[in-house]
């Protein structure tokens, strides 16, 4: 009975055939019950067994949750019900790790994760979206968030609860009604009974879902958008079956509308004597929907009270919250449905209705009284009034009311709708003829607009010394009405003339929503201001607040008008003036024209500047603008962005080297409209933008897809990004609404490339917090909130301001908080500081990196040492991890590693367990009487509490920092850390926060014990709004709380001013914290213009100690303004300055740039800020420089360079360098008064060979102990003055220096670099902020006055080079020195200095002291050096003669390819001997032949004078045998002869003997490549070309197209590549040496790219090359500087190797940064030759090893040039394509190719257990059949990485296999899967390079390309390379797309595509693979911990990934 009972319960009720929907299942697995998880299982199978599972009808997904979601399948991941019965037969529950039931999160995954188009939803095409979530706990995070999201996204929710559930809560997420929607059983039994009742209510459901109710009126189709409610009579009158034909009747129109939620929106009501309301405006979406419930609408009895019905829909239905689209503009419709006259008053609430716009249908049903019909319907009567006789005919009238309403809808839609203002000067000024013209100019204007509600409305006030309203713009709604008003009532009132405040007051009272004003939609506004004079007050600020609320201002002159002040106002070109009598009718035309837009102005008065201006100096920047396409609504608002567009395109200089400019629209999909290479110049912008036409928004918006898609699509090289070049990247996204996906990871990927991302949005996107979550760090700079679109412009001042910063009279530029950071944390001696950071499970491995790189920043602004600041690190989650404690590592690269190897934990999140856990590490960690510092990382909320432990922590002295991402809990930060907190939404924005985390640390440190006068002097004029002088309040009050107040440290006074300053309390009026904040509330806004050095005047005495000031102390003024003073500032301000108090000027808005700086003089002090909300964070920067020490403190950093250390220099320092530091050390007072001394104090430094620091003193006072130490560290190290050594100088001595002046001073014995490098780096010095670079030459050096060049900071008067020899070089050191500081402190530059005085007379000996105690024992001194080089010897014995030239026979061309060879003919006459040549010069002391024997060593001499210094000589090069001499001249060649005898094989090689000293022996092809950057200078250019010419004359050139002899071809290369000469210009040796000689140095401004060179030989210079077996190919490149392009070269020699192309590169500098993989080269084909000086160059040596190369008789001195397998330790797994579609020779060439390159790697002999070599293993695919989720393989194995240890084995396996292909349906993706699991993860002893080698020869079926994009990812981040080979034709354009995504990146490094599998391509094919394995040889790292070697090796296999590169990197 029970098996009957159970299949007819699951049989019973399928959904029909057509049902359709998109269902996922959310289910609670939060409880761990075997019983529990069986019901559950049931109940889904239950369910799904009742759907008809297809791709077209319903599709099913499931995720489960508890702590955490996790997805099982998703919708598009079956296609059949069979399959989703398996799933859920096998489905395994996953409790979670803390216990938790998050169902808010999973809810939110739902909706990231499943009802999304790529995971298979079909909402787009208004497929139904149905969740059903079934809970067994109540949710322990909120739900009604995300359960509204769902409701805006229209998504059904059906909410089960079972047991333990909360059925309130469930009923708060279901939809509605929440009967239908929400159910609850106590008891698992009966879950399986309310399946069968679920499911037929969900068949039900989809059923209707998929009848056609898409017919929509032809009326209505052309995108009607409205707001409609019925309202349907059903009192008793009507009767069941009438009611049955009114439902009949409203579905009959509801059929005809486009109902969408940006479309037609509905709602229904019935009435009789009480309101039923059934569902609102923004209730149903869905058509469908709609349909049902007027389906299920019961009939109801009772009266008709028609009036309390219409007044209902008014209040509760037509209401922003119900739904109503009022305030866009969207018509608003009422279709009443009635049978009979009405019980109550109808007039007054449809008069109500219609007052508010409403269009009131009106269908009666045999209604008598028709005059009550007539008083509810809106006029005409024959549009909105339908009265019938019966309700037989009801449906008959659908029609006509459709088509009435659509096309009254459209039409008013389409209605001009503008907004206009006149602001007429009335004062006192104005004559009566004046006045009158106003009049007569307004009323004219008026006359001739098209006036009413949805149309032209305008508004009229006047104004002297105070503003006043005519009228409003809502206060009227004819013409008639308006004119009679100004006739009648508008009279002249007089007064001051105040422009500015008139402004304003139109700006409160006019321009709001209250008052009429239609911004916020969108809507024109324009303010026509009439003047008669200049203003009395400010007007340039008030009208800017105008226009930046977008208000269009336009300005006419009258009477005395000032022209300028009218252009100051006036939104160019929009200014205009009466001239004459005929100027009211001409002028009221083109106001008329410019508000209207119709025809072309007749006259107008341009302003003097145009409205944009184009900047002089730009910035280069790569901005793209992503806009969110609008909705039908909102329409106006795309011309309104366009508009922006070609504003801000026009104000900078858009080129393709400056600025380049991309656009992307988007809605659900985006849509590039052109990207940043499409256009070249402005003009084809603006041109294109010119035909942009509004493209209405489909689907739903999803910003998170727009913004992956510029990370991916747009932001790359190929469409024009420059971002490797360092070209700033600018994201400027434009959006209406909030984003239904995820935009948060997104965002942080985006910016995490380096893209700066501005988030702008009106007032739903800001609420939806998805712009702070866009935007880059801190928000306040790049969230821009817009009340409308109409303020774009504030957006283009935002982007002109980043671009433009040298704009004449621009506004201030912006100060980055932390500036004051950048030598480091200097103030903080000592100081134990813990980060407690979160390692959850919730945090990715990509975010726990961010974590460790932010702790890897913060330690390098601490001096860290054992007794200075220390750190530790404590990981925590649901357990503690304590990584190091703090004296562990006691430096900041100790630190570093120790960080950098900390591993993720995963788990929950118990927060206040880790800060309870904390107390102890403090308590046995920490130092006594040091700061102890806590700073905690978390991105979640603690599931347990945190606020005791936090506070526990604080009474142990603990100062806690609380760093919130994510999900974080502001609450519970504030809990922790009370006001030192920060919020971050991605981990990303951690590295933006970390100054300012430290520079809070260093402020509360630096502060203490501070004291400091403090005045603020704040703005008060009416320019700034009440809202943002509160901010401004905040700001002071936050400055306040953040300083130590009291009587004897930090005391504050403000002051306040307008046109007149103000006292608001001085400086020692309150000493408390609480007074102050208290004081500070109580100030009053005075409201009145701006006169700032009035108010600096009036502020000088507030610092006296009569008003509580202390002229003792530190005394500042800060300045806060908004605007431009209108007096003078530099006067006031410089006497503050003289008084010795220093002065910030923080601006805000509209202050310039010129006017702080003249208040403050200096530019470190001047701040600015675009908003008052942005004042945010710099009261901590300002703080932290007022605690700083103030003076005219020295640091004096010194280093010294010797590259050959000797006795004699050792010891002349040794006396020479005391002297002068105490010397130094005397400098006396300067000129200016300072606060405090100046105190000089010294560091020492000396680098090692490697840039790690050796010695380091750290800032000290003059100490003669420490000198010697410095020397003592010195005397072992030689350096080379070059730019490395002056970057360490320069980067560790500004670190940790606090003081102003910042000195550096170098010994030197000469340079080793060149010169205009080295002046490049001083410049670079100078920027980092030294003050000076001292220079003094050690004995010996040539060129002193090179050094002079690379000095700065020596003013003008002392031009003698500095030199160790200068007997007074003491006193003019010092003399120097105090130039630098009174420049630097004083301004002062040029000081005059009296003679030195005479040497005073030897005082008298002094006393003989006591005896000292004993010294310890000496340290034993160090070995000494070699000695100095000794005389030159006599010249060598004469060498022996070398061997005479061949006289034989001229031999033919040798065929190699045929390899045989004819004999040419007679021998011609040999040549007369040639005259015997001079004697050559005399050799290099280095012989190149064997050394003899060096003699016994003699007795030691006598010790002798020491000799001057020697040049520095050369490394000598071993060689063999001497130089071979030039060859002689070629004898006169005889007659030809006739052919000779085909020669043999035997005959061939005695020839070959003869003819060996050719050069070539083989034919070859010889590319030369000239390095011509901008940085080879003539003596490097004329080397290279000595060194051709040399190369040249020892080769023979071809003189025809034979295989003999070389062929030449030469480039020159910097950034890009000239051909100078190709292989057929020159036909033999004279030609083309002559031509060489005639190259000159090309200069060029193009730095060096060797890579590109590289490359374009191989693609294009060898493309053409003679034939023939033995011909060999070599490209020489020189090289004279730095490269930076290794990843560039890597790709090249990979492309060369598979050419056959020898590379050789010769360079001029041991620095040549050449990539480790080609100097480690195993294919033993790439040759390095470093020759530093002509003495290294070994030309001969060169030639013979590549030019000249012999294959069959290599020289001994020469690399073999056949190199055996590779010794790489890599497993390789070969995935071979065997598919249906692959042919058996393309299958057979595949296994060739692996077969091939296994002779390539030396196999491990013992693959089990060994640890190093090569491993391979093979697979085949796809096997016949193989489909997902069958169990079934898609691979045939053919060997494991451990089934084989040699070769041959494996060889042999392989062609076995040739012969069986397997023909299954090509399925990639799963075949990787198979083999990254099955073989390469599960393989014991996994190699450090592990490679998926996949050889594709067919496109992927489309059921695997989800798979194959996932698999490749997931690979990628477990660390594996992947390689991929496509062969053939059948691999086309969209499958090679793909793939290029699926290779390891560079793509060029690891994708290979071959057309075919001829010979030369395989060939190709094999050469690459080797170069490949070679590169992954060459960047193995040494050691197992050597992360970074391993994602270099892999070609950044995890730069996409979710996981951080410590996880894929640890070793087994």
């Amino acid at each position: 009975i029970f098996v009957m009972f159970y299949l007819k319960l699951i049989l019973s009720s399928v959904c029909r055939e057509a049902s359709v929907g998109d269902v996922v299942f959310l289910v609670d697995t939060s409880i761990n019950n075997p019983r529990y998880t069986q019901v559950m299982r049931n109940f889904l199978y239950i369910m799904v067994n009742g759907f008809n599972v297809s791709r077209e009808t319903i599709r099913v997904g499931l995720a489960q949750y508890s702590d955490v979601a996790h997805s099982e399948f998703q919708l598009s991941t079956y296609r059949h019900k069979g399959n989703v019965l398996n799933h859920i037969r096998k489905f395994q529950f996953k409790p979670g790790g803390t216990g938790r039931h998050n169902m808010g999160l999973a809810l939110q995954f739902l909706l990231d994760h499943h009802f999304q188009e790529i995971a298979g939803s079909r909402a787009s095409q208004g497929v139904p979206q149905v969740a059903v979530v079934i809970s067994g706990s109540p949710a322990e995070d909120p739900v009604q968030e995300p359960a509204e999201a769902f409701r805006r996204a229209g998504i059904l929710l059906y909410a089960v609860g079972v047991r333990n559930a909360s059925l309130a809560e469930l009923r708060k997420i279901a939809s509605r009604p929440v009967e239908k929607f929400a159910s609850f059983v106590s008891s698992l039994s009966g879950l399986s009974v309310l399946a069968q009742k679920l499911r037929q209510e969900l068949c039900d459901t989809l059923a209707k879902a998929a009848q056609p109710v898409d017919h929509v009126s032809p009326a209505c189709r052309e995108a009607v958008v409205a707001d409609i409610v019925f309202l349907v009579d059903s009192s008793t009158s009507i009767g069941p079956q009438n009611f049955q034909k009114v439902k009949n009747f409203l579905r009959s129109v509801v059929l005809g509308l486009d109902i969408r939620s940006d479309q037609v929106r509905v709602g229904l009501a019935q009435y009789n004597d009480n309101i039923y309301p059934a569902f609102q405006l923004n209730q149903y979406p869905l058509k469908s929907v709609v349909l049902e419930h007027i389906q299920n609408l019961p009939y109801r009895t009772g009266g008709t009270n028609t009036g309390s019905a219409l007044e209902f829909i008014r209040t509760n239905y037509l209401t922003e919250a119900a739904g109503s689209r009022a305030k866009d503009s969207v018509p608003q419709i009422v279709i009443l449905v009635t049978d009979g006259e009405s019980n109550d008053e109808v007039q007054e609430a449809a008069d109500r209705l219609k007052e508010d716009g409403v269009v009131v249908y009106v269908v009666g049903i045999n209604v008598q009284d028709v005059q009550e019909l007539q008083k509810m319907a809106s006029e005409p009567f024959e549009k909105f009034l339908f009265n019938i006789e019966n309700f037989n005919i009801l449906q008959d009238v659908s029609g006509g009311i459709l088509q009435t309403l659509c096309s009254a809808v459209e039409g008013k839609m389409k209605g001009k709708k503008l907004y206009v203002v006149f602001l007429a000067d009335t004062s006192q000024n104005t004559s009566r003829a004046s006045f009158q013209w106003m009049q007569n100019f307004i009323s004219r204007v008026i006359g001739t607009l098209d006036v009413g509600r949805d149309k032209y409305q305008v508004g009229l006030a006047q104004y002297g010394g105070q503003g006043h309203t005519e009228f409003l713009l809502n206060t009227y709604k004819t013409q008639d009405e308006m004119l009679a008003h100004i006739h009648k009532h508008f009279v002249f009132r007089g007064g001051s003339r105040r422009t500015g405040k008139a402004l304003r007051y139109l700006h409160q009272t006019f321009f709001q929503e209250a008052t009429g004003s239609r911004f916020l939609q969108g809507i024109p506004q324009y303010a026509v201001v009439i003047t008669s004079g200049k203003s009395e007050d400010e007007v340039l600020d008030a009208a800017q607040t105008l226009r930046e609320k977008g208000v269009k201002v336009m300005t006419v002159g009258v009477q005395d008008f000032d022209r300028r002040e009218l252009e100051g106002m006036a939104s160019p070109p929009l200014v205009y003036e009466m001239q004459g009598h005929d100027g009211v009718r001409r002028m009221m035309q083109d106001v008329n024209v410019v508000i209207q837009g119709i025809g072309k102005p007749e006259f107008r008065t341009e302003p003097e500047n145009e409205a944009v201006v184009a900047c002089s100096a730009v910035i280069p920047a790569d901005i793209v603008f992503l806009i969110e396409e609008f909705s039908r609504v909102r329409q106006s608002n795309f011309q309104q962005v366009v508009n922006f567009l070609k504003t801000t395109i026009s104000s900078v200089s858009i080129h393709p080297d400056v600025v380049r400019i991309g656009l992307v629209f988007y809605s659900e999909e985006p849509r590039l409209e052109f990207s940043l290479n499409t256009f070249q110049n402005p003009a084809k912008i603006l041109e294109h933008l010119d035909k942009l036409t509004y493209q209405e928004r489909r689907g739903r918006t999803k910003t998170g897809a727009a913004l992956d898609f510029l990370r991916n699509e747009v932001f790359i090289q190929e469409k024009g990004s420059r971002s490797k070049q360092g070209v700033k990247q600018i994201a400027v996204v434009i959006t209406e609404g909030f984003s239904q996906d995820s935009v948060s990871r997104p965002a942080s990927l985006l910016r995490r490339m380096g893209v700066t991302i501005y988030a702008v949005g009106t007032q739903l996107a800001s609420e939806s917090g998805d712009l702070a979550k866009i935007a880059s760090y801190p928000p306040g700079k790049h969230v821009i909130h817009l009340e409308s679109f109409l303020q774009l412009s504030i957006v283009g001042s935002k982007i002109k301001n980043q671009l433009c910063p040298g704009i004449v009279g621009s506004r201030a530029p912006i100060t980055g908080i932390g500036s004051a950071l950048q030598e480091g944390c200097v103030y903080i001696e000592k100081a134990d500081i813990y980060f407690l950071i979160d390692g959850s499970g919730s945090i990715t491995q990509d975010d726990f990196l961010e974590m460790k790189m932010f702790m890897n920043e913060v330690i390098k602004l601490f001096h860290v040492g054992p007794d200075r600041v220390q750190f530790g690190v404590v990981q925590y989650s649901d357990r503690i991890h304590s990584q190091f404690v703090l004296s562990q590592y006691p430096s900041v690269t100790r630190l570093k590693e120790a960080i950098d190897g900390i591993q993720q934990t995963g788990g929950g999140t118990l927060t206040g367990q880790a800060l309870s856990n904390m107390a102890q590490v403090f308590a046995n960690t920490a130092r006594r009487n040091v700061p102890w510092y806590l700073i905690i990382i978390t991105d979640g909320e603690s599931a347990d509490p945190v606020a005791k432990a936090a506070e526990t922590l604080r009474e142990d002295g603990v100062i806690i920092y609380a760093i919130g991402v994510r999900n974080a809990s502001t609450t519970e930060l504030e809990e922790i850390a009370k006001d030192k907190t920060f919020f971050v939404y991605e981990f990303d924005s951690l590295k933006a926060i970390q100054q300012e985390v430290v520079q809070d640390i260093c402020s509360s440190e630096t502060c203490k014990n501070r004291k400091a006068d403090i005045i603020f002097l704040i703005d008060g004029s009416e320019s700034i709004h009440s809202k943002d002088f509160e901010k401004m309040k905040g700001f002071m009050m936050s400055m306040v709380n953040k300083a130590n107040i009291g009587a004897d440290e930090i005391q504050i006074g403000l002051l306040q001013f307008s046109s007149t300053p103000k006292e608001e309390f001085r400086l020692n009026q309150y000493s408390l914290k609480v007074d102050i904040h208290r004081a500070i509330l109580n100030v009053q806004q005075m409201k009145d213009g701006t006169h700032t050095g009035k108010a600096l005047n009036f502020t000088l005495p507030f610092f006296d100690s009569s008003r509580g000031g202390r002229p003792r102390v530190h005394q500042y003024l800060i300045v806060i303004t908004d605007g431009v003073s209108h007096d003078n500032v530099a006067i006031p301000a410089k006497a503050l300055r003289d008084r010795n108090i220093i002065v910030f000027a923080v601006g805000v808005g509209e202050a310039q740039r010129s006017q702080l700086l003249e208040i403050t003089n200096d530019e470190h002090r001047v701040y600015y800020e675009e908003n008052f909300e942005s004042l945010q964070n710099l009261e901590k920067e300002i703080l932290y420089k007022v605690c700083i020490p103030q003076g005219c403190n020295i640091d004096l950093s010194v280093g010294i360079d010797i590259s050959i250390p000797t006795r004699q220099v050792h010891q002349k320092l040794q006396g020479l360098l005391p002297e002068l530091m105490q010397q130094l050390s005397l400098l006396s007072n300067i000129s200016c008064s300072v606060p405090g001394q100046s105190n000089i104090m010294f560091r020492y430094l000396v680098p090692g060979s490697n840039g790690q620091v050796i010695f380091d003193s750290g800032f000290g006072k003059y100490s003669d102990e420490t000198i010697q130490k410095f020397l003592v560290h010195q005397a072992a190290q030689s350096n080379h003055m070059d730019v490395g050594f002056l970057q360490f100088l320069g980067n560790n001595a500004i670190r940790f220096s606090s003081a102003k002046v910042k000195v550096l001073l170098v010994f030197t014995d000469g340079l080793d670099d060149d010169l205009e490098r080295l002046k490049k780096t001083s410049e670079l010095l100078r920027g980092k902020g030294f003050s000076g670079l001292l220079i003094v030459g050690l004995e010996g050096v040539h060129k002193l006055e090179e050094l002079q060049e690379l000095e700065f900071g020596r003013g003008f008067a002392y031009n003698q080079p500095l030199s160790i020899t200068l007997q007074s070089l003491p006193s003019i050191l010092l003399k120097q020195l105090d130039t630098v500081v009174e420049r630097t402190c004083c301004n002062m530059y040029a000081k005059c200095f009296g003679e030195d005085g005479h040497r005073g007379d030897h005082g008298s000996p002094g006393r003989k002291g006591q005896k000292g105690s004993g010294g310890l024992p000496g340290h034993p001194g160090e070995d000494g050096g070699h000695g100095e080089r000794g005389p030159q010897g006599p010249p060598g014995l004469r060498g022996e003669e070398g061997c005479p030239g061949m006289r034989g026979p001229k031999v033919s061309v040798l065929r190699a390819v045929q390899f045989s060879l004819y004999l040419s003919g007679d021998h011609g006459n040999a040549g007369e001997k040639g005259p015997r040549g001079q004697q050559g010069p005399r050799g290099q002391p280095v012989s190149l032949g064997r050394s003899g024997f060096p003699g016994y060593p003699g007795t030691k001499g006598e010790d002798g004078n020491p000799g001057h210094r020697g040049e520095k000589g050369a490394k000598g090069i071993r060689g063999k045998r001497g130089n071979a001499g030039f060859p002689g001249f070629v004898g006169t060649p005889g007659d030809r002869g006739p052919p000779g005898p085909r020669v043999t094989w035997t005959l061939l090689s005695l020839i070959f003997n003869l003819c060996v000293s050719r050069c070539p022996v083989f034919p070859t092809e010889v590319v030369f490549a000239l390095d011509m950057s901008n940085d080879v200078s003539s003596l490097d250019f004329e080397r290279m070309r000595d060194i051709l010419l040399s190369l040249l004359m020892k080769m023979e050139i071809s003189e025809s197209n034979c295989p003999t002899g070389s062929r030449v071809a030469i480039i020159s290369y910097n950034h890009q590549i000239d051909y100078l000469i190709r292989f057929s210009d020159y036909k033999g040796k004279p030609a083309l040496l002559q031509a060489v000689r005639k190259i000159p140095l090309e200069r060029s401004s193009g730095s060096r790219n060797l890579g590109d060179a590289m490359k374009y030989v191989a693609r294009h210079v060898f493309k053409r090359v003679r034939s023939g077996l033995l011909l060999r190919k070599v490209a020489v490149f020189f090289q004279a500087g730095w490269t930076r392009d290794a990843d560039s070269i890597n790709t090249a020699a990979l492309e060369l190797s598979a050419l056959d192309i020898v590379p050789v590169v010769i360079t001029f500098t041991e620095e040549h940064n050449l990539p480790y993989a080609l100097l480690m080269d195993g294919t033993d084909r790439f040759h390095l030759f470093v020759w530093e000086t002509r003495l290294h160059q070994n030309v001969e040596y060169m030639a013979r090893c590549t030019l000249c190369y012999d294959r069959c008789r290599p020289d001994p001195e020469c690399s073999s040039g056949k190199p055996g397998p590779l010794a790489v330790d890599v497993d390789v797994a070969f995935v071979v394509d065997s598919s249906h579609s692959v042919g058996a020779d393309l299958y057979r060439a595949s296994l060739s190719i692996v077969d091939a390159t296994l002779d390539h790697m030396e196999i491990a002999a013992q693959p089990n257990v060994s640890l190093r070599g090569a491993r391979a293993a093979l697979v085949m695919h796809t096997t016949p059949g193989f489909w997902p989720g069958t169990g079934q393989s898609p691979v045939l194995q053919g060997f494991l990485l451990t089934s084989y240890g040699h070769r041959t084995q494996m060889q042999r396996h392989i062609r076995r296999a040739a012969g069986r292909p397997l023909q299954g349906a090509p399925a990639l993706g799963h075949a990787l899967e198979w083999t990254l699991e099955k073989v390469l993860l599960s393989a014991p002893l996994p190699r450090r390079a592990r490679v998926l080698f996949s050889i594709v020869a067919s496109e992927t079926s489309s059921w695997d390309l989800e798979k194959l994009r996932t698999l490749s990812l997931e690979a990628k981040c477990k660390g594996i390379t992947l390689f991929i080979l496509a062969v053939g034709k059948g691999v086309g354009t969209h499958e090679l797309a793909e793939l290029v995504q699926v290779a390891s990146a560079p793509s060029e490094q690891h994708l290979l595509r071959l057309e075919g599998i001829s010979d030369p391509e395989i060939a190709y094919a094999l050469g690459f693979t080797r170069a490949f394995l070679n590169l992954l040889k060459s960047e193995q790292p040494s050691s197992t911990g050597d992360a970074m070697g391993v994602v270099r090796a892999f070609g950044q296999a995890g730069a996409h990934c979710t996981f951080t590169l410590a996880e894929l990197c640890v070793a087994p």
